[in-house]
C-alpha cells in the first residue's frame, strides 16, 4: 500500500484551499507530495496554458511548486516526528493494526 499525499492529509483537517497544493482547489496545481524511501518527492504534470514561452513552464508557477513542497514536507516531517498526524516514511512503515485499511496506521 502507498502512502497518502501530505496534502490528502491536510485536506481532512479542513487545509486544502492552497492554489499550490491544496487537494479541492479546482483552479490550483494540486501538486501531491509523498515519502519516496528517506526523501519527499513531489509530482506535478504541467498543461500548455502553464507556459511561460514554448516548452518552459513559468518561473512562478515553478516557485508556487517548490514552495509548496518543501512547506509540506516541513509539516508532514515535524508532525509525524511528534506523532500529531500518521505520515508514513515509507511504505514499510504502514502496517495494519486492528483491521484498519493502513492508510492511517504508523509504527
Amino acid at each position: 500500500m502507498e502512502p497518502r499525499a501530505f496534502q490528502d492529509e491536510f485536506a481532512e483537517m479542513g487545509f486544502h484551499q492552497c492554489w499550490g497544493c491544496g487537494s479541492q482547489n479546482e483552479q490550483g496545481l494540486q501538486t501531491k507530495s509523498y515519502w519516496e524511501g528517506e526523501e519527499s518527492v513531489c509530482t506535478w504534470q504541467p498543461q500548455s496554458y502553464h507556459q511561460a514561452w514554448l516548452g518552459i513552464v513559468n518561473g512562478g508557477i515553478l516557485a508556487t511548486i517548490l514552495d509548496c513542497h518543501c512547506t509540506c514536507t516541513a509539516i508532514a516531517d515535524a508532525t509525524r516526528s511528534l506523532g500529531n498526524f500518521h505520515f508514513a516514511r515509507r511504505t514499510s512503515d504502514v502496517q495494519n493494526k486492528e483491521g484498519s485499511d493502513g492508510d492511517h496506521a504508523c509504527s
